[in-house]
């Protein structure tokens, strides 16, 4: 018990400090941590955190959003973007970096265009 205790004390803390119990917040941290390790490992650093906070399904869910999405922002977001630009450039296609951030964009949108 002493020991569940301690470990709630030092995830409770950094969580609290770092603002993470607010959703902006969690899902901005979440997205950069996405982008520069992935989406598995962020979620993975982000667990001991997520004790800490006061409505864990609300942070775990704001968690899944802003990793998924943020795996699909940018090229280096995720391995299959990076396997995608690899095919393409093998055949002759080139992905530039602000082309695809732009479709990432749009894709959520109606737009009747596609910027390709």
């Amino acid at each position: 018990m002493i020991g569940d205790v301690a470990l709630e004390l030092q995830t409770t803390e950094p969580a609290m400090e770092l603002h993470l119990d607010q959703l902006p917040v969690l899902s901005s941290v979440t997205a950069i941590l996405s982008n520069v390790v992935s989406n598995v490992p962020a979620v993975l650093m982000l667990k001991p955190f997520v004790a800490g906070l006061p409505d864990h399904d609300k942070s775990w869910l704001t968690i899944a959003m802003a990793s998924t999405l943020a795996g699909n922002l940018t090229l280096l977001g995720s391995i299959a973007n990076l396997i995608v630009v690899q095919r393409a450039e093998a055949s002759g296609v080139t992905i530039r970096t602000s082309l695809h951030q732009e479709s990432s964009a749009l894709s959520g949108k109606n737009t009747g265009k596609h910027p390709f």
